[in-house]
């Protein structure tokens, strides 16, 4: 199984969405380590959220089913049915289309 060096995988500050949409995901930062070990049937992302930034606006897939893991800090994980504290070792799961939108909040500052 090769190993990734994950200190190589490029790190991509900001989102991809117009003004004023990108403001709250501003500071997120993300490596694609699925596209860096050659995946492509399903993504892995690490992300990092300074406290306060959102990882995205709130959405759902209708291809992919999407698995959020804690690695540090606290986040509040936004759905329909209201908001869940998520910590160190926590996960959340969505399966691919469900129609439930979600996004995550960061909390506290990682390290």
């Amino acid at each position: 199984m090769p190993k990734l060096d994950i200190a190589a995988v490029p790190k991509r500050k900001g989102v991809g969405y117009p003004p004023p949409f990108d403001a709250p995901c501003a500071e997120r930062v993300r490596q694609r380590l699925g596209d860096a070990g050659g995946l492509r049937d399903f993504g892995i992302n690490l992300m990092h959220l300074p406290q306060g930034n959102w990882s995205s606006q709130r959405h759902w897939h209708s291809h992919e089913d999407e698995l959020v893991y804690v690695l540090e800090g606290e986040l509040i994980l936004v759905e329909d049915g209201g908001e869940t504290v998520l910590r160190a070792g926590d996960c959340a799961a969505f399966p691919k289309n469900t129609g439930q939108l979600s996004f995550a909040l960061s909390q506290t500052v990682s390290t």
